[in-house]
């Protein structure tokens, strides 16, 4: 291209500026507009069309002029769309386009073209691959499809705990060639139901018991159960079973539980009765003569090797102290469980609590609230504790009180644990708790509580209430049988007033139902109860029933629990009753707690004489 030329040339830089990308020959049947013009692919949408020449280098006025369009037009799209900005693969993307486009367009094509054309429209894809992958999360799939099957066949995985029949023959051989004679007794005693062994100290009994249990495990499939103080010492069994496996035969043994080939499980677990079920297999009981509340966590234990092909092992040394405590009549826990069973219940309690503390004169021996938590233990276990802490010369300093819930007379009944829990245990001194029982007619070494007949009615009241909100709640309200025999409605009708029906359960009930059914008969569509009247019914008697009962348990007027009345005449006046209450409730248990002071010898609790403010005038 002349020099003279160059103010023709649709380009923004003169060709050799530009490093001599691009030459154009003028000639005589052709402009030089005309053989630029030939680079560009006319498109229906003018935006793409002049972004396209824009990047093959074209000026903003020849562009402008070429598609017909204002100047400030282009330059407009130019700034909005960014056509500077744009990177590489945009461009190519936009070239690859518009060269397909017009291959596709030509009416005659030659072989080349349809090479071009397939060549084009892989580029096409490669270059949406390479968009993907430039996405978030994008990996190396999204540009070679072909690695997503690298890994996709099924991959076998390695068995864990795996052990071939020849390791398994070396184990056996090397368990019977390490046992001492008195460790063969015991093996050869393997077949016993159940073997309790009294043992000395560090002759190598879990040792055995873990090699025994293995090998058994190995040989016949069966689970094996070790318990022992805590969960850490009963790993002790299991450092020694990995240990084994590896030495004798190469074995490396995982997990908690271990889990053989056969089916075997290998459980290691501490003496808590609440987490210590579930399981089944012989189990090994280490040191069970020190094990805290044994009898409870033997019945869960004994369960585990209920049936014949299971044994127990029990192995321990000789238990130098005892703390055994006699069990109370009543679960305490059953108890303090019931205590917000029913409203009346705990309300009663704490009524009597309240008013027992308000007539306390506090002294420098128990403090008001040391007293009302006494109180509330004695009025629902029906047995109250206070330890005396004395000063370093002997003398009463102060008393404190003990939950009652945890408390436990030893078998010499002059000794009291605190018992939290299955292995947290306290021993008082002999002669420092003092303990306030309710009498009880069966048995004199703990109290019960006077309400014990009304806990059935407690329960029921319980029980009552939380079928109401479970009926509410599940819909159970809209529960009756929808009767339908006329033979004007049709089976679309039929089945979107089933779906209505359905509808109407759960959240969003209550809803009104509508049947439109032309020449029907009278009675061709009833609804007839089921359950909603007789439950309304029987619900308000239970909790009517059971409220009596306990009030009558507890003694307590229900005018002074604010109780409405449901007859006319009311419950009376509450002045008078609450004088009686007084008089029949207040004066005996005061005179009860009177006992700390025969017990201390010194004057611990005093109370006050039942105050009933009316206006200044008297007390009860």
């Amino acid at each position: 291209m002349a020099d003279s030329d160059f103010c023709l040339s649709p380009l923004r830089a003169r060709a050799a500026y530009a490093g001599g990308m691009l030459t154009i020959e003028k000639t005589s049947e052709q402009t030089v507009d005309e053989k630029i013009a030939e680079l560009a692919v006319p498109e229906s949408e003018p935006r793409r069309a002049a972004r396209a020449l824009y990047w093959k280098g074209w000026r903003i006025s020849s562009i402008a002029r070429h598609l017909g369009l204002k100047r400030s037009t282009i330059n407009s799209w130019k700034e909005r769309d960014e056509w500077d900005k744009a990177q590489a693969i945009e461009h190519v993307e936009a070239s690859a386009e518009l060269r397909l486009v017009k291959l596709i367009e030509k009416e005659v094509k030659s072989g080349s073209d349809y090479k071009e054309i397939d060549l084009l429209a892989r580029t096409i894809v490669q270059m949406a691959r390479v968009r993907r992958y430039e996405q978030p999360g994008g990996n190396e799939v999204d540009l070679n499809p072909k690695l997503a099957n690298r890994n996709a066949g099924p991959k076998k995985k390695p068995t864990r705990n795996d052990f071939s029949e020849e390791q398994k023959i070396q184990l056996l051989d090397a368990f019977q060639d390490s046992l001492f004679d008195y460790q063969k007794v015991w093996y050869r005693n393997g077949d016993q139901r159940t073997r309790a062994i009294l043992k000395s100290r560090q002759i190598g009994a879990t040792w055995y018991f873990a090699r025994e249990a293995l090998a058994d495990a190995m040989a016949t499939g069966r689970n094996q159960i070790f318990l022992s103080a805590s969960k850490s010492q009963a790993h002790v069994f299991k450092q020694y079973i990995v240990q084994f496996a590896r030495e004798a035969a190469g074995i490396d043994l995982t997990g908690d539980p271990i889990v053989l080939p056969n089916g075997a499980h290998l459980y290691f677990l501490g003496t808590n009765a609440r987490t210590a079920q579930g399981y089944h297999g012989n189990f090994y009981f280490d040191e069970f003569f020190w094990t805290q509340n044994f009898q409870e966590l033997n019945k869960v234990a004994s369960g585990m090797a209920i049936h014949k092909k299971w044994r127990k092992t029990y192995f321990s040394t000789p238990s130098s102290t005892t703390h055994q405590a006699y069990e109370p009549p009543v679960n305490l826990a059953g108890l303090a469980k019931s205590f917000n069973a029913g409203v009346h219940h705990s309300s009663a309690i704490h009524f009597k609590a309240n008013v027992l503390a308000s007539t306390l004169i506090p002294s420098k021996y128990l403090s008001r609230d040391a007293f009302k938590r006494m109180a509330l233990d004695f009025l629902t276990f029906g047995n109250a504790y206070l330890e005396d802490r004395p000063s370093r010369s002997g003398k009463a300093l102060t008393y404190q009180h003990a939950l009652a819930k945890y408390m436990r007379r030893g078998v010499d009944l002059d000794t009291y644990f605190f018992v939290n829990g299955y292995q947290a245990v306290h021993e008082f001194d002999r002669g420092r708790v003092f303990h306030l029982m309710e009498p009880d007619v069966n048995q004199e070494l703990y109290g019960v509580p006077q309400y014990l007949s009304a806990l059935q009615s407690a329960w029921l009241n319980e029980a009552a209430t939380l079928f109401r909100r479970k009926y509410y709640k599940n819909g159970s309200h809209a529960g009756f049988v929808f009767y339908m025999t006329d033979a004007a409605a049709n089976t679309q009708d039929v089945d979107n007033l089933r779906q209505a029906m359905r509808d109407s359960k759960g959240p969003g009930n209550f809803r009104n139902l509508f049947m439109y059914a032309p020449n029907g008969k009278k009675d061709g569509i009833q609804i007839l109860p089921v359950s909603d009247v007789a439950a309304k019914d029987e619900f308000f008697n239970i909790k009517s029933v059971t409220r009596d009962d306990q009030l009558a348990a507890h003694r307590v007027p229900p005018q002074l629990m604010g109780i409405l009345p449901n007859n006319a005449g009311g419950f009376g006046a509450v002045e008078p009753a609450a004088r009686v209450f007084a008089r029949n409730e207040l004066v005996p248990l005061q005179a009860q707690f009177e006992a700390i002071n025969e017990w201390a010898g010194v004057e611990v609790v005093r109370f006050a004489p039942y105050d009933l403010a009316t206006g200044g005038e008297g007390t009860a």
